[in-house]
């Protein structure tokens, strides 16, 4: 089990490759900049959006840098330093370290596309752009619509929203196409896993199995106590968050024009 740990954290890796923003983009999105341009408002409020969503991109590529400058150390059978601190851990620790490294650019994606939702209301509200958005509230009559907000829009709501009552084809064709990737979809599970649904990564640290019962007809209780064997690739994530973060550049170039034109 451990040879095997060293082994899956030593994998050859994917070339990835980046696909960057486009290069004015900050001139074009800056609310500072916006405001200097008298072009404030809506505008620089999805800025605003657009500045997190960036800052959130950045610690995808970080945290996948650093799984890769680790995978590559176990390769090469190289010491963890920090700081000229050698940080010593066995295989577990090791592989906690990595499935930390992770979880965190995981939670970040998910948290870039709900601050994508936020960014492409704000532009929405624009009394250009069709006005407030509204979305029909789970615990009140379907007749009963409520205005969507910071509080209550995610990535899901808005895309809901824009399913049943479109408005700019270019801007909601990319939400889908966002929402339909392959390794956004891949991914989660994952992001499910880690906060509401039981975590299928760290149940290869220890000995932590998944518990399923059922009451009998019989009065009787059947509990299985189930451990996995296949642990992660480590690799195959990897790839997938690379993917995932392009899918979410690709959209904000196809949009950004429209959100942030130049005038």
């Amino acid at each position: 089990m451990i040879k095997f740990i060293s082994k899956i954290l030593a994998k050859k890796q994917k070339t990835i490759n980046y696909i960057l923003l486009s290069s004015n983009l900050i001139y074009r999105s800056n609310p500072l900049i916006l405001m200097l341009r008298m072009k404030g408002g809506k505008r620089a409020e999805a800025g605003e959006w657009l500045s997190e969503i960036q800052a959130l991109l950045y610690g995808i590529i970080k945290s996948n840098n650093a799984l890769e400058v680790f995978m590559n150390n176990e390769m090469a059978g190289k010491k963890v330093f920090v700081e000229n601190q050698e940080i010593k851990m066995d295989n577990n620790e090791k592989l906690w370290a990595a499935i930390y490294i992770i979880d965190n650019a995981i939670l970040r994606i998910f948290a870039t596309m709900d601050k994508i939702g936020q960014m492409v209301r704000v532009y929405y509200e624009h009394p250009d752009h069709g006005g407030y958005l509204q979305i029909l509230p789970r615990k009140k009559c379907s007749l009963c619509l409520e205005q969507m907000d910071e509080k209550n829009c995610t990535f899901g709501t808005i895309k809901s929203y824009l399913d049943k009552y479109p408005r700019n084809k270019i801007i909601d064709n990319a939400l889908v196409d966002l929402d339909k990737n392959y390794s956004i979809n891949f991914l989660r599970p994952y992001r499910s896993g880690f906060v509401h649904r039981k975590n299928k990564l760290e149940k290869h640290i220890g000995i932590k199995g998944e518990v399923k019962s059922k009451y009998n007809d019989d009065g009787s209780v059947t509990t299985e106590y189930c451990i996995e064997n296949k642990l992660p690739d480590l690799n195959e994530l990897r790839a997938r968050i690379s993917e995932a973060y392009n899918a979410i550049t690709i959209f904000i170039n196809k949009t950004s024009n429209i959100i942030f034109p130049e005038d």
